[in-house]
């Protein structure tokens, strides 16, 4: 039946279910991933419940809280030394107070904007001395009940990240707002938003979200949110957004785009009380640049004390992939994760009283803000997985494994029915067999096949017996692949330093560093534009040819410490070069 039809059946719900608080996870903290460190950032005395990260140009670390429901509760922080890894050496400084929950913040031409439960906020701080001079309201107006601001009917705005130029909107999520169990939303909560410096409205760029709690740029700059389970949504979800996009969640008021076709998400994330407990409520995903899982996406949780890994693929034109668990060893539940400028994520941690709300727990943790690294240390785990056909897979692992039969993988498949009903409905699992298992020439890769694979179903698979030549345990034995179509599909790649060449000249452009951090390109001839660009995607300064024709181009700021792309655009075809500011 169609999305209005559905709704018109199940809209007798709307006046019998309340609404009903995440299960809480079972799932058993496995310590932090050997691959990497993690250390605390929180000097004595910071209990920050972290609803937002970012960096500013000179390598300070802003932090945004959100401390409870109603205005005149949130901060804004500012903290220094936080790439030292050193809590001892980190301090902090308050920017700003009396927020009204703000639940992201981001910095864009060294200024500090936070979205908060009305309004999207420029921090104004003039003299840049790190002293708040006002808070200039940008956009605002979809917060409908603004004298109360002690409710507790989960009317979030979270996010958020800002889009690449030319496009440079703000891009933020607004929660459905649910009322004793019903969706009796206004039509631009459950989607996503996009906001120009230059208007004071909004741009509704897709609906039919739950809880959108998790905003990145993703592969191609792509913009990609978490969703969390609950009323239509029976697992969480990662999400591909694109103009006039409908995710399912109806609401009592129509969501512009809801007569389209639901678009699947790009992976699925079970939810329940059994193995299958991989999310409660997802948080920001973070799209990795580098290290051994770039071109990945980690993700947190509000209710587990463990960060999520996700592998993706494009096949016909869609992403899709696969969801494991990563890591454990978080001083609260993971709300916020970012790059910081040093390529280390930073994970930003929160926790709410059950005498405050409950919605976000995890074993009474509150507080959390650490510095995650990459230790150099060997370690046996599953890199990615990829769909090569209607009845096989190949999974690649860090190290060559000793041997693989198919006795060592257990392979099941389900499909969702969403509806109203909380938590409802995972459909009945299939035990699917495997009928052969063999390894590539360098033992990294094994290659499935498997009868009975459906499209638009969840692959769960269990390794046993799988063992590294070198005798190391195999860290993650066992993912979930969300397969929307078979493969083989395009390997998801983030920008390379060697693309397709069109102009010789062009492609002789080089960089360099001058003292105090700036960076200089020079270049023959045939640029149209040039960018510096975060590891996150960010551009953090541009020129194009009619600004400067001598073949030579400095910044006009000095960057902090870490790695940066320089981008050139020239013809059809683009050149990025990585370079780090010692």
């Amino acid at each position: 039946m169609g999305n209005r039809a559905f709704s018109a059946a199940v809209a007798v719900c709307f006046i019998s279910i309340v609404t009903v608080l995440p299960i809480k996870s079972q799932i058993v903290d496995p310590g932090i991933h050997p691959g990497f460190d993690l250390t605390s950032l929180r000097p004595a005395g910071f209990n920050p419940m972290v609803s937002g990260l970012a960096f500013l140009p000179n390598g300070d670390l802003v932090v945004s809280t959100w401390e409870n429901f109603g205005a005149n509760q949130g901060h804004v922080y500012i903290l220094k030394n936080a790439q030292t890894g050193n809590a001892a050496q980190v301090t902090y400084t308050t920017f700003g107070s009396n927020m009204n929950e703000p639940l992201g913040v981001t910095v864009s031409g060294g200024e500090i904007y936070v979205i908060d439960k009305d309004s999207l906020l420029q921090m104004v701080d003039a003299d840049k001395n790190q002293v708040l001079d006002s808070k200039r309201r940008i956009a605002g107006g979809w917060f409908r009940n603004p004298t109360d601001n002690t409710n507790k009917d989960l009317q979030f705005a979270l996010g958020m990240i800002q889009a690449p130029a030319p496009d440079n909107r703000f891009i933020v999520g607004l929660a459905t707002r649910w009322v004793g169990g019903l969706a009796s939303s206004t039509a631009e909560r459950g989607c996503i938003l996009g906001m120009a410096l230059n208007r004071t409205n909004y741009d509704i760029i897709a609906c039919g979200i739950r809880t959108p709690n998790g905003v990145t740029l993703g592969p191609e700059n792509g913009i990609f949110v978490t969703d969390n389970q609950g009323n239509y949504v029976p697992g969480s979800k990662l999400l591909h957004i694109k103009q006039g996009r409908f995710f399912g969640v109806l609401k009592s008021v129509a969501s512009p785009f809801e007569t389209a076709a639901v678009t699947p998400p790009v992976v699925w994330m079970p939810h329940g009380t059994d193995i299958h407990n991989v999310a409660v409520s997802p948080t920001q995903p973070v799209f990795l640049q580098s290290g051994v899982f770039a071109n990945q996406m980690v993700v947190g949780d509000n209710c587990l004390g463990t960060l999520k890994r996700i592998s993706l693929e494009k096949v016909n034109g869609e992403y899709q992939g696969a969801v494991f668990r990563f890591t454990g060893g978080l001083q609260a539940g993971a709300n916020r994760i970012i790059t910081g400028p040093d390529g280390a994520l930073y994970v930003g941690g929160i926790g709410t009283p059950a005498a405050t709300w409950g919605g976000w727990a995890w074993n009474n943790q509150y507080y959390g803000l650490q510095r995650m690294t990459e230790n150099g240390s060997p370690f046996f785990d599953i890199v990615g997985v990829r769909s090569t056909g209607n009845n096989s897979f190949a999974i690649d692992f860090t190290e060559p494994v000793t041997a693989a039969v198919a006795s060592n993988f257990t392979v099941q498949q389900w499909s969702y029915s969403p509806a109203f009903t909380y938590g409802c409905c995972r459909n009945a699992t299939q035990t699917l067999t495997v009928t052969a298992a063999s390894l590539s020439a360098n033992r990294m890769t094994a290659n499935l096949t498997i009868t009975g694979l459906t499209p638009f179903n969840v692959v769960y698979i269990q390794l046993a017996g799988i063992t590294a030549s070198s005798g190391r345990p195999l860290w993650s034995n066992r993912f979930w692949y969300t397969l929307n179509n078979f493969g083989p599909g395009i390997p998801v790649k983030v920008v390379e330093e060697k693309l397709a060449r069109q102009n010789p000249d062009l492609w002789k452009a080089k960089t360099s560093l001058l003292p105090g951090g700036r960076i200089s390109l020079t270049w023959r001839h045939g640029l149209e534009k040039a960018e510096i660009l975060d590891l996150a995607g960010r551009v953090l300064e541009s020129i194009s040819h009619l600004e400067i024709q001598n073949g030579r181009w400095e910044s006009s700021r000095n960057f902090a410490r870490g790695s940066y792309f320089v981008r050139i655009h020239g013809g059809t075809k683009t050149l990025a070069m990585k370079i780090a500011v010692p």
